[in-house]
């Protein structure tokens, strides 16, 4: 099957202009045919299954980018395989968020606009459907931005304070949460022997003493600070201080916004699911962060560990699992 291509269609995108949605240009004719995907391709085509939003990571987008095949994947392996399942395109929906420019990933965080965005796409996936309920599928940052943007409530992000609304929970059937950084997320340099975000892409230092949170995608309102560790000690690799299970000084703080939602037992859906890998080479240490297993959505009602995978992987190999997941509401 060939890859995906994009934009929405020409019916979700007059529909759009015609509804108030206009402004925020969810087609994203600017990245091209992999910019968005989704809706009717004939006027009063039928909604013959519970349409999907799917929600990117950083650095990633709707569909899959040729110039970027290791962070800029997309969706298009989860459409693909639905394609197959017979889901047509006005059951599933992806809008990029984000410029797709990797270097720039270190500058993201779970700010105002992305998550009115995202809030914004699925309100208007609802409308434009009359579907009663939809399916919520996220990945990596993706994640926390779309439960902010189902659970609703205000934000106090680095550009500004803003309220989302009210939750849109009823609204949602399953929601899937994969490979997302709930607690934060940091791995190591250990020549500094100091936690980092995202040393992966050579990026941020989230959590590590006093030189804390210096870039945003790490701060401490709305980006992934995991908090910080009891002590800092010679003694100490930095698999145990960053990784350890029992230097979990910092339990009890860490990113606002994730400690706010992991916190209020009111979750995202009438079903919610959430799966990683401890081969994750984004996250590192088996998921943990100061002991906590960083990927779980709390309050899921079941959770699968993968083997073997890594990161964008546990996105883009495991369409069969997402189905089931919407299917059959086990894993």
């Amino acid at each position: 099957m060939n890859e995906p291509k994009g934009p929405i269609t020409i019916d979700f995108e007059s529909w759009l202009q015609a509804n108030g949605y206009g402004e925020y240009d969810f087609a994203r004719q600017d990245l091209g045919v992999i910019g968005s995907y989704g809706g009717r391709t004939y006027s009063n085509q039928p909604i013959d299954q519970i349409p999907i939003v799917f929600v990117h990571g950083n650095s990633d987008g709707a569909l899959l980018d040729p110039q970027n095949t290791k962070w800029g994947t997309g969706w298009s392996s989860s459409i693909k395989y639905f394609t197959k399942q017979n889901y047509s395109s006005a059951t599933l929906y992806a809008t990029t968020w984000g410029d797709r420019i990797t270097g720039n990933a270190y500058q993201r965080t779970h700010n105002c606009e992305v998550i009115t965005r995202i809030r914004t796409f699925i309100e208007a996936v609802l409308e434009y459907t009359g579907a009663p309920q939809i399916h919520v599928i996220s990945h990596s940052m993706g994640v926390a931005i779309a439960r902010k943007a189902v659970r609703g409530g205000y934000i106090d992000a680095d550009d500004g304070i803003c309220n989302v609304g009210t939750s849109l929970r009823s609204r949602i059937n399953t929601f899937i949460g994969i490979s997302g950084a709930n607690y934060g997320i940091h791995t190591y340099l250990s020549v500094e022997r100091t936690c980092l975000t995202f040393n992966v892409l050579g990026m941020c230092q989230c959590s590590g003493g006093n030189i804390t949170a210096i870039a945003p995608t790490c701060n401490k309102k709305n980006g992934f600070w995991p908090g910080e560790p009891c002590e800092i000690a010679d003694s100490l690799t930095a698999p145990e201080l960053c990784g350890g299970q029992t230097r979990a000084c910092s339990r009890n703080a860490y990113s606002s916004l994730l400690q706010e939602m992991n916190e209020n037992p009111i979750n995202e859906g009438s079903f919610v699911f959430s799966f990683w890998s401890y081969n994750d080479d984004l996250i590192g240490f088996h998921d943990s962060v100061y002991g906590r297993p960083t990927s779980f959505v709390p309050f899921s009602n079941a959770t699968r560990v993968i083997r073997g995978m890594n990161h964008m992987e546990t996105k883009d190999k495991t369409p069969d699992i997402q189905y089931k997941l919407i299917k059959t509401h086990k894993f």
